[in-house]
């Protein structure tokens, strides 16, 4: 174990060489410690480098995550000669780079934050990097962004990332699309964030990505525009757009499904209804569906011509914060796209908060969800949703029940409503135990969103759906 001594003039030597200017200083430079610590007798100081190396590649790879700390690799250069070559010639231990400024008031700071870019670059010998780069308070940097030294710093990191992340609240726009328009022939894994657009400009994000490996894209903040230059876009499998939306300018939805043919994770936060669509668009490998808007769905001509035939799971959303000043959606287009687009879902989450009961709407789409096992109602108002929990809980004139397979049901309750007799009435009807098959519900949950006295009630009612559930698979075991 170290000395107390020793440690402290160990950190000394960490800041000393967290200050230095250049790349190379970081190998001539010998702190005063090292001489000492290189003559303890520790085992591991007879190792020779050569041993040292593939023992610490082994230990890092599995887990790049935990190098995130930006002054890892300078620890470790740190503690003694040793260890410093061994930091020295391990590219692993450089290949992963995070950085955050939070603030840059001079160009003496731009300079030293691009030489600890440059150290990465160098030092990681050409290896694919993973990258998290973040700028959090409003600055400029000089006058033209894409000759900054820090511009061209992030632009050799994007053609050697394999992973790399960008955030930022700053107007730069156009360095930003100039960066991202490179080719990047590693990277598989891009997330950016541009800012709030309402407080930075109204500008539309040109992208045209040059990534031919690309398997996760996720865009947060103003709104964008994919060019075709480089699409489609067929090795891409997750895309998480949550990001505004300018009308007749922004890419839309079913540019999505074509540009990203392979998606199998799909998640946006905006629908569209004025586009006019000839036949069937279909995204054959799709599995996993998410769409959040405010006061707006699909037009009911363009909802019934999706098919998303491997689609497992669904969170469809559709909520206005002012009951008052609620969106229009056509109950004909919620029929219409739960019957075609999500005819296969397994798991399925509904919310609309549009205003009035989209319960019939909501029971004609599910009469097609066949394979539905878990389902998650979002409900708004009085006598919302409760439509569809009675026809849940209704025996059908075929003896046949809506949403046969139906094992789980989640009632989220955002405002008063009356759905004790309802849900009763589902747990009592289609309880395990009720069928000979055994295959009814086995799980009722309630959940009331809000601070008021249905708290307690909802907890009420939960205990009594418990109880009847129990006893339905009490008296199954016995039979």
């Amino acid at each position: 174990m170290f000395e107390a001594s020793t440690l402290t003039h160990a950190l000394e030597s960490l800041e000393l060489l967290m200050t230095l200017d250049t790349s190379f200083q970081i190998s001539d430079h010998s702190p005063p410690t090292t001489t000492s610590l290189h003559q303890l007798n520790q085992p591991i100081h007879r190792l020779p480098v050569e041993l040292l190396i593939p023992v610490l590649t082994q230990a890092i790879s599995p887990d790049p995550s935990a190098l995130r700390r930006p002054s890892r690799p300078f620890d470790i250069a740190s503690t003694c000669r040793q260890w410093r070559e061994v930091a020295l010639r391990t590219p692993e231990l450089w290949s992963v780079i995070d950085c955050r400024i939070v603030d840059l008031p001079t160009l003496e700071d731009e300079k030293r934050v691009v030489a600890y870019l440059q150290l990465h670059i160098d030092r990681s010998s050409l290896l694919p990097l993973e990258v998290s780069f973040s700028m959090h308070i409003p600055y400029h940097l000089r006058n033209d962004q894409h000759d900054s030294n820090l511009w061209l710093s992030l632009s050799t990191l994007f053609r050697r990332a394999r992973t790399f992340k960008f955030s930022t609240h700053i107007d730069n726009h156009d360095a930003l699309a100039s960066l991202l328009s490179q080719r990047a022939p590693y990277l598989a894994h891009l997330a950016f964030s541009d800012g709030d657009f309402r407080f930075v400009g109204s500008k539309m994000l040109e992208i045209a990505l040059d990534a031919p490996r690309l398997r996760i894209l996720e865009c947060d903040g103003g709104p964008i525009h994919l060019s075709g230059s480089h699409g489609p876009y067929p090795s891409v499998r997750a895309v998480s757009l949550n990001t505004e939306q300018l009308p007749s300018e922004s890419s839309t939805f079913i540019d999505l499904l074509r540009y990203f043919p392979n998606v199998v994770d799909l998640d946006v936060s905006w629908y569209e209804s004025d586009v006019q669509v000839v036949g069937t668009i279909t995204a054959p490998n799709l599995e996993s569906l998410t769409i959040e808007d405010r006061d707006r769905f699909f037009s009911s001509g363009l909802a019934r011509c999706f098919s998303f035939p491997s689609l497992r799971k669904a969170t469809i959303k559709s909520i206005c914060d002012d009951d008052d000043d609620a969106g229009f959606v056509d109950s004909a287009a919620v029929t219409a796209f739960i019957g075609s687009a999500l005819r296969s879902v397994h798991r399925l989450e509904l919310a609309f908060r549009v205003g009035y009961d989209l319960s019939a709407a909501v029971v004609s789409g599910l009469e097609a969800c066949l394979q539905l096992e878990h389902f998650v109602l979002h409900t708004y108002g009085l006598q919302s949703g409760v439509g569809v929990v009675t026809a849940l809980s209704t025996l059908r004139m075929d003896g046949t029940w809506l949403c046969p397979r139906l094992r789980t049901m989640e009632l989220g309750i955002h405002a008063a409503g009356d759905f004790d007799e309802a849900m009763v009435n589902l747990a009592i009807a289609r309880g395990v135990g009720v069928s000979d098959s055994g295959r009814g519900l086995r799980e009722i949950s309630v959940h009331v969103m809000s601070f008021s006295a249905d708290v307690s009630r909802g907890f009420a009612l939960q205990a009594r759906l418990d109880s009847i559930l129990t006893g339905h698979v009490t008296a199954q075991t016995r039979v």
